[in-house]
């Protein structure tokens, strides 16, 4: 695991005594980079706002860095106990976060409301999925929930229907 010594590829204009072999040493390191995440205790001399790099330098987290141009932010994974983590801000996805064991610890979760109409089938969501409805016509709590009232409620899929809980 490395970072490039120097980060580019020397061109002739530039630096036109460069010899075949130092081209090639570079062009070597920098690759190397490339495939490693661009691993060492401390941000690359060489980072660019959009960059991703490895960090050695924590050795408690596995952790991956995003350079947003002034800041690293952390996206870890902690070794001992597999949480993910992630500072600086919400993790935003339009696609599913799956965990298949584990716990979220510490945070909020929001969940989009929609309307009982929107819902996906529950069997489709699988038992255990949650989400957040805002026109279902009753709040009595484990009752399969109804759309076109104008009450806003958690519900949760047990397979078949979702339940208001």
């Amino acid at each position: 695991m490395t970072q490039a010594t120097t980060w580019n590829i020397p061109l002739e204009a530039d630096e036109p005594t460069v010899s075949p072999e130092v081209f090639g040493i570079r062009c070597a390191d920098s690759f190397d980079a490339v495939l490693s995440g661009h691993s060492a205790a401390g941000r690359p001399t060489y980072a660019v706002q959009g960059m991703i790099w490895h960090d050695t330098d924590l050795l408690a987290t596995t952790p991956l860095m995003f350079f947003d141009g002034t800041n690293d932010r952390i996206v870890a994974v902690e070794s001992a106990t597999g949480i993910l983590t992630a500072t600086g801000g919400f993790i935003a996805t339009t696609g599913d976060i799956v965990a298949t064991a584990g716990t979220v610890q510490g945070v909020m979760v929001k969940t989009q409301a929609v309307a009982v109409a929107s819902l996906i089938a529950a069997a489709t969501a699988g038992a255990g999925a949650r989400s957040f409805v805002t026109d279902a016509t009753v709040t009595t709590f484990a009752s399969t929930v109804v759309g076109g009232g104008a009450n806003a409620v958690p519900v949760v899929s047990d397979g078949t229907n979702w339940i208001i809980g």
